[in-house]
């Protein structure tokens, strides 16, 4: 017994050694599959990186003071299971977007687009800004906003110090000629189509609440439904009273949904008034009027 503990204990020649470390060496790659295999899995998705993602419809936006543009934010879930996504908004000076943030249920592998209205202030400097989204995790979208500015002395005209009339509205709490200087696209003015269509022409007429010289009107058409009141053939006139009006320009507009200007070169005024000629379906609309000038 004791002769054959002492050669189980006798030290290994070079050909066993050589035995061992081959059989040492076929564990390791036995192994060795299974141990990449947890790694992966254990992966970390990037924060959000590889579950959540963002875009934008646009890699760059300009933006007149007083007409936001829209950024279609899209948010993909990349991974297996739904979820709730926060998304939080930052809007560098001046810049101003419409909502600080969203939080929005994401199905699996899906994309879901949110609108977010970027405006840049009244007195808003030219350049170049950044408007950011967060997801809260490390994924994080940048999108550059540049303002464009006429000139130094003439910017958008508040309308908080604004009122309007019109000679025709539906009679709607929806459809009042305030709606065309309420800052908002998604309202509007309409001639009245109901019980009567009040026949073209027809007009709008701002009260500037203080004398400016005017050098641009932009309009912005109904922008959802159908293309009704938008206005095609135009006259614009200016008066110091309220009672003389002087023609300033006239002209055709698109029948579209994109926004129109018309040049003008008034002086001293205080009342404004955009007449429809003609329009889309025999109605006149607008879902937002915007001037541009100086105080007289």
């Amino acid at each position: 017994m004791r002769a054959e503990t002492m050669r189980c204990a006798r030290p290994l020649g070079r050909r066993g050694r050589r035995h061992v470390l081959a059989g040492i060496a076929l564990l390791v790659a036995a192994l060795l599959p299974l141990s990449t295999a947890g790694l992966a899995m254990a992966r970390p998705a990037s924060g959000a990186g590889d579950r959540i993602s963002l875009s934008s419809n646009v890699e760059q936006l300009s933006v007149r003071p007083c007409l936001p543009e829209t950024i279609r934010l899209g948010i993909t879930n990349n991974g297996s299971k739904a979820e709730f996504v926060d998304v939080t908004i930052t809007a560098e000076q001046p810049l101003q977007a419409s909502k600080p943030g969203v939080t929005t249920y994401v199905p699996a592998h899906s994309t879901v687009e949110v609108s977010i209205r970027i405006s840049a202030t009244i007195d808003a400097a030219a350049g170049t800004y950044d408007v950011g989204f967060h997801t809260g995790r490390s994924e994080t979208l940048h999108v550059p906003i540049t303002v464009v500015t006429s000139s130094p002395d003439t910017r958008c005209l508040p309308r908080e110090n604004m009122t309007a009339t019109a000679t025709s509205a539906q009679a709607s709490p929806d459809y009042g000629p305030r709606f065309a200087i309420d800052g908002t696209d998604t309202t509007m003015w309409h001639t009245q189509y109901s019980p009567v269509r009040d026949i073209l022409p027809q007009a709008i007429t701002l009260d500037l609440g203080g004398s400016y010289d005017i050098a641009e009107l932009v309009y912005q058409p109904r922008t959802s439904g159908n293309l009704n009141g938008t206005i095609t053939a135009y006259t614009i006139y200016g008066s110091a009273d309220n009672q003389t009006f002087t023609e300033l320009t006239e002209g055709t507009w698109a029948a579209d949904r994109t926004r129109k200007t018309a040049a003008v070169d008034a002086m001293a005024v205080r009342y404004l008034r955009l007449e429809a000629r003609e329009g889309v379906g025999g109605y006149g609309s607008a879902a937002e009027i915007v001037l541009y000038g100086k105080p007289a």
